[in-house]
């Protein structure tokens, strides 16, 4: 595991799937897609896409504008998840809480993600 802060968010892509911009130091940046570590959120098609949208509005109003850092987690028989997509923890910072508010959970806390662990298959 990696802990990172994140130097921009480019988009959300829906509720539990986002691209992010690390700045790794040394003038040296990485442009990744990430999928929230253990979580399922509901899908943007098909008979959940309201609540799919809604995730994703829940997504990008929890990380709007906020400082983020992550942390990586390594599926044991690969680096990345299915499709690609590098498993993070996301957390914002937080002036008020020594670490912060764990955006995984908080997406499961407001009814918009349910708790999935299939990533380490």
């Amino acid at each position: 595991m990696y802990q990172y802060h994140v130097a921009e968010v480019v988009r959300c892509i829906d509720g539990d799937t986002i691209q992010l911009v690390f700045d790794l130091g040394f003038h040296l940046r990485l442009n990744a897609t990430c999928r929230l570590y253990g979580i399922n959120c509901f899908e943007k098609r098909g008979p959940e896409r309201e609540k799919g949208l809604a995730a994703q509005e829940c997504l990008e109003e929890l990380i709007e504008g906020k400082r983020l850092w992550c942390v990586s987690r390594k599926n044991p028989k690969k680096q990345q998840g299915k499709y690609g997509r590098w498993l993070v923890d996301l957390w914002v910072e937080s002036d008020d809480s020594e670490n912060g508010m764990n955006v995984n959970q908080e997406l499961i806390r407001r009814g918009h993600a349910t708790v999935y662990m299939a990533d380490l298959k």
